[in-house]
């Protein structure tokens, strides 16, 4: 599925960190392209950390449409998405809640008061899920082969995101699954840990 002529390929591009302190550490963003022009309802991709844990305490996205509400829903699951996209019961909700989308070239926030953190231990791999209700989510088209993954995406001194999946069915599709894809968004974490809020319990 596509919204009209797909843009030129955007991944590896360069990756924009941002960095804020709180009162409960350091907190960082690592920030993908907005330049996709394909989508569907939703994208697979994996989050790899490196020599320090890391705790992921929201996204923004990247929606086809300004000024509307989109029901996002946000799934995680210890290890890679690969061979999991149809296998909704190895997936956990960690957000669901209704957002107004930003439209095509900005990012789109869901409110980290609605997202349930994640930790990633270090050198270790998280697979995250979005997806929305119609095909209005935007993502990018990859370079990697299909079966060769995990292609790095973007990356910095703390995390990579991989090249992923697109998802064409709400919410986990058995078929219409489109690779690789690229996620278009930012992620939001920090460095310091403290108790894992998601706990996989397989």
């Amino acid at each position: 599925p596509s919204f009209g002529t797909i843009a030129a390929t955007a991944t590896n591009t360069p990756s924009s960190t941002t960095t804020s302190t709180s009162g409960t550490g350091l907190v960082k963003s690592l920030r993908s392209t907005f330049l996709g022009d394909n989508g569907s309802v939703g994208i697979m991709f994996d989050v790899i950390s490196k020599a320090s844990p890391i705790m992921i305490t929201s996204l923004d996205i990247h929606t086809q449409l300004e000024s509307l509400n989109f029901d996002v829903e946000v799934y995680t699951k210890p290890g890679s998405f690969t061979s999991f996209e149809s296998t909704p019961t190895r997936w956990g909700l960690i957000f669901s809640s209704t957002v107004k989308g930003m439209g095509r070239g900005k990012p789109t926030p869901l409110p980290s008061t609605r997202f349930r953190d994640v930790t990633i231990p270090s050198l270790d791999t998280q697979a995250f899920y979005i997806t929305i209700k119609t095909r209005d989510f935007i993502y990018s088209n990859g370079n990697g082969v299909t079966g060769s993954l995990p292609i790095i995406n973007n990356e910095n001194d703390d995390l990579q995101i991989t090249e992923g999946s697109g998802i064409g069915e709400y919410k986990f599709s058995q078929s219409m699954i489109f690779s690789p894809r690229v996620f278009n968004g930012i992620l939001h974490y920090k460095l310091d840990m403290g108790k894992t809020d998601y706990i996989d319990d397989t």
